[in-house]
C-alpha cells in the first residue's frame, strides 16, 4: 500500500516537473519571439516614420517649376546633359526621384528607407562643390550595402543595431563621383532567395503585376528601377541576384568579374562560400549600365581599398568595332525555356546577325553539374552559417523549405535527396545532396580544385573555338507568382553558370509575353519527371504583359566586352521602361 502510494507520488511530481518544464519552456520562447517582434517594430516604425517625413518634406518643397517636365521619363544620359548644361538643377531632379520612388513604395514595397543626405548631396553638386561621372545622378543601394549610420540587417535580428560605421569602398567611389545616394531597397531574409521577402520589411512586389515576384535578392532594386523610380541601382550577385529581378523587372543589370569589385564595408552573411559574391548596376538601359561602371572603374577604388585590383575601364574593349563570334544555347538540358523567352533570344540572335557577328551553337561543357556545383559552392558547410544567423529567430516563409534541410540531422540526410528525388526531380535530389556540405577542410580543398578545373575546362575550350562572348535565357519563364521560391529556383541554372566560372554577365530587357506566346505554350513539353514544371506553366500561362531579358556573357576580366555585346543586343528590344 505504501509503496503504491509513494509510486503514485514519484509519478505525479515527475508529470508536474515534467509539465513545469515545459510551461517554462514555452514562456521563454514566448518572451524571445516578443522581444524579436518588438525590435522589428521599432525598425518598421522607423522606416514609417522617415517616408512619412520625406512625403511631408517634399509636398512642402515641391513647386509648379518641378513639374515642369516629366523628369523621371528621361534617361540617365539625357538628365546628366541637362545637370551639366544648367537646364536642370540636381535637387530638382532628387525631389522627382524621391516622389516618384515612395509612390511606388506604398504600391510594391520596396524600400527600406530613404537616405537623408541625399539633398545635402545634390545641393553640393548644384553649388559646384561636388562634380564626377555620376554628378547629381539619384542612386538607390540594396540593403547589402554598407552606408555610414544606416542598419543594414538582411531581414536578420542578429544584424539589427550594427549599422556600418563607414561607407563601403563602393559608396565612397560613388560618391566621390558625385552620385546622390537617396534610397535603400529591400532584400529577402538572409539573401538566400530569389523571392523577395523577410519578417522585418515584408514582401516586395513586381511593378508589373504586384502578384509577382520582383525576384531575388537585389528584389527592391528590381521593383524600384523597374518601375521607373531609380534611374541607377546597385545590387549584389552569388547566384543570380542581380540577374533575376533584372529579367523579371523588365530592366538592364550586370554582374561584373567579381575581382573587380571591392568587398571592404559590405555586410558578410555567408562567409564560408567558394563561389564568390559580386556587386553591380541595374538600370532602365545599358547606356546608364556602362557610366555606372566607368564611374566604378575610374582608378580611385584601390586607393579606398589596395586590395582591389588597379584596373580601369578598359574603353578599347567596349568601343571595338571588330565583328565577333558569339555563342548561344537555348537549352541546359534540364529546364527548356518557355516560348516568350525562347522567342527573345531568337530576336537578340538575329540582331547581333544583322550587325555582321557571327552566331553559333555552343553549349559549356557539363552543363547539366552547375546547378549542383553552385550549391555545394555556396553551402559548402551544410548551412551551419545560415542556422547561426538564424538562431532564436523568426524564419521568413520563402526560405522555411531550406532551413528545414539544414536542421536536419546529418545521419538523416541522405533521405532528404530521396524526398527531394521522389516529390520533385532527379535534378532536386542532386541538389539536397549538394545541401549537406561538404563535411570537413579535405573536401573543401577538393571541391576547390574540381572548380578551378571546371572553370580552365570551360575556358579552353571557349578559347579553342574562338568565341567571344555567349548568349542564353536568364531563367527559362518570366516573373513567377509571390510565394513559390521552390519554383523560382528551380531554372536557375543559367544564372549560376557565370557564379560557377566568375565570369561577367549581364541581363539585357528585351521584350514581354503576348498572346501569341501563351498560345504557343499549348506545345511547350515539360519533363513529366520534373513535377514542378508543369506548375510553371501554368503559373506562365496566366502573365500576359511580363516582361523577359537575354543574358550575355564574356570570359573573366573582359567586362567591357560583355557591356558592349548587351549594347548590341539591346537594339533588338521593343520596349523601355517608363
Amino acid at each position: 500500500m505504501i509503496s503504491c502510494l509513494l509510486e503514485c507520488m514519484f509519478s505525479t511530481c515527475g508529470l508536474v516537473v515534467i509539465g513545469l518544464f515545459v510551461g517554462f519552456y514555452f514562456l521563454l520562447e514566448s518572451t524571445r519571439l516578443k522581444e524579436i517582434r518588438l525590435r522589428y517594430n521599432i525598425l518598421r516604425e522607423r522606416r514609417q516614420r522617415h517616408v512619412k517625413n520625406a512625403i511631408k518634406r517634399l509636398e512642402s518643397q515641391l513647386t509648379s517649376d518641378d513639374n515642369k517636365e516629366d523628369i523621371t521619363k528621361l534617361t540617365l544620359l539625357e538628365i546628366k546633359s541637362r545637370i551639366e548644361n544648367g537646364k536642370l538643377k540636381a535637387v530638382q531632379v532628387l525631389k522627382a526621384f524621391q516622389s516618384k520612388a515612395l509612390k511606388l513604395h506604398e504600391k510594391y514595397n520596396c524600400l527600406v528607407e530613404p537616405v537623408f543626405e541625399a539633398e545635402a548631396d545634390a545641393i553640393a553638386v548644384d553649388e559646384k562643390k561636388q562634380g564626377g561621372l555620376l554628378a547629381g545622378i539619384p542612386v538607390s543601394l540594396k540593403d547589402d550595402i554598407g552606408i555610414k549610420n544606416y542598419v543594414t540587417t538582411a531581414g536578420l535580428a542578429k544584424l539589427i543595431g550594427k549599422g556600418s560605421f563607414e561607407d563601403s569602398a563602393l559608396v565612397k567611389v560613388l560618391r566621390k563621383n558625385g552620385a546622390v545616394i537617396f534610397a535603400r531597397t529591400n532584400i529577402p531574409q538572409s539573401e538566400c532567395s530569389a523571392e523577395s521577402s523577410n519578417p522585418i520589411y515584408g514582401t516586395t512586389r513586381n511593378p508589373h503585376d504586384p502578384n509577382r515576384s520582383p525576384g531575388g535578392s537585389s528584389s527592391g532594386e528590381g521593383s524600384l528601377v523597374g518601375g521607373g523610380g531609380s534611374l541607377l541601382g546597385f545590387g549584389s550577385d552569388i547566384g543570380g541576384s542581380i540577374r533575376t529581378p533584372s529579367h523579371f523587372c523588365g530592366i538592364c543589370g550586370f554582374k561584373p568579374s567579381s575581382s573587380r569589385i571591392s568587398r571592404l564595408g559590405m555586410p558578410k552573411f555567408l562567409e564560408p562560400v567558394v563561389i564568390p559574391a559580386t556587386w553591380g548596376p541595374m538600370a532602365r538601359d545599358v547606356d546608364s549600365l556602362v557610366l555606372a561602371m566607368r564611374a566604378l572603374w575610374d582608378g580611385s577604388m584601390t586607393h579606398f581599398d589596395p586590395l582591389s585590383p588597379p584596373v580601369k575601364f578598359q574603353n578599347e574593349l567596349f568601343e571595338d568595332k571588330k565583328p565577333l563570334k558569339i555563342g548561344y544555347f537555348y537549352d541546359n538540358k534540364f529546364f527548356s525555356p518557355v516560348p516568350v523567352v525562347r522567342r527573345a533570344l531568337d530576336m537578340a540572335i538575329e540582331e547581333l546577325k544583322k550587325q555582321g557577328h557571327e552566331l553559333v551553337e555552343w553549349v559549356p561543357p557539363d552543363i547539366e553539374l552547375i546547378d549542383v556545383m553552385e550549391t555545394k559552392g555556396v553551402f559548402p558547410d551544410g548551412g551551419d552559417c545560415i542556422l547561426d544567423l538564424l538562431e532564436g529567430d523568426i524564419v521568413d516563409d520563402s526560405i522555411k523549405l531550406m532551413v528545414l534541410g539544414f536542421k536536419v540531422p546529418k545521419f538523416l540526410r541522405p533521405l532528404v535527396p530521396f524526398l527531394a528525388r521522389t516529390f520533385m526531380s532527379k535534378r532536386h535530389g542532386e541538389l539536397a545532396a549538394g545541401l549537406a556540405g561538404l563535411g570537413n577542410i579535405y573536401n573543401y580543398m577538393q571541391f576547390s580544385g574540381k572548380l578551378q578545373a571546371y572553370q580552365s575546362k570551360v575556358t579552353e575550350e571557349w578559347q579553342s573555338d574562338g568565341l567571344d562572348a555567349l548568349i542564353c535565357p536568364p531563367l527559362p519563364y518570366p516573373a513567377l507568382p509571390i510565394g513559390n521560391p521552390e519554383h523560382t529556383i528551380s531554372g536557375a541554372g543559367y544564372m549560376f553558370l557565370f557564379n560557377v566560372l566568375d565570369y561577367p554577365a549581364g541581363v539585357v530587357r528585351m521584350t514581354k509575353q503576348n498572346a501569341a506566346d501563351i498560345e504557343a505554350l499549348r506545345n511547350y513539353k515539360t519533363n513529366e519527371e520534373f513535377k514542378l514544371q508543369g506548375e510553371i506553366k501554368k503559373m506562365v500561362s496566366q502573365g500576359e504583359g511580363l516582361p523577359v531579358g537575354v543574358m550575355v556573357a564574356t570570359c573573366r576580366w573582359e567586362d567591357e566586352k560583355c557591356l558592349r555585346v548587351m549594347k548590341a543586343v539591346e537594339k533588338a528590344a521593343d520596349f523601355i521602361v517608363q
